[in-house]
């Protein structure tokens, strides 16, 4: 909320006559330590069943082998499974996926959104995967050189 101070003839800041906005301190709504973590459940579901889904109509639309994918994609069969029963695996993981995939770019912001992530203009090893997408260089090894070469965080 915004309020306005008058100009107070006895201060030398307000002579001018100007109105000095200011803003009033927002309260924070009481919110029950219950109903905080509901919302937080029910945000990782939400992530959770998307992204398992999403990996899923991938593999499916480009008939791939899901062990050979995550194979590829330097994952663990143990971590795989813990992707299969609801885990959403960290950013460079997803990344390791789309790559082995052979995503393009609207593919490959989808599966990232689907797990709560997005490419960034600015985080160096976003970069360096959409120039590697935008070259057709898909292999997980050799985009990992090409971050290890750009002092970046490697894929899987």
């Amino acid at each position: 909320m915004i309020g306005i101070i008058k100009a107070d003839p006895y201060n030398s800041e307000g002579k001018d006559g100007y109105e000095i906005p200011f803003f009033h301190q927002a309260r924070k709504p009481e919110v029950k330590e219950e109903s905080y973590r509901s919302v937080q459940e029910m945000i990782r579901a939400r992530h959770r069943n998307l992204f398992w889904k999403t990996l899923c109509e991938f593999l499916d639309a480009k008939k791939l082998d899901d062990v050979e994918v995550y194979k590829k994609a330097n994952v663990s069969r143990q971590l795989y499974s813990k992707i299969r029963n609801g885990h959403i695996p960290k950013k460079n993981v997803v990344l390791a996926f789309g790559m082995t995939m052979r995503l393009n770019k609207a593919e490959m912001d989808y599966l990232l959104n689907s797990a709560g992530y997005a490419l960034t203009d600015t985080r160096r090893t976003d970069i360096v995967v959409t120039w590697c997408i935008s070259q057709g260089i898909y292999d997980v090894g050799d985009v990992n050189r090409i971050l290890y070469a750009n002092n970046a965080k490697l894929l899987q």
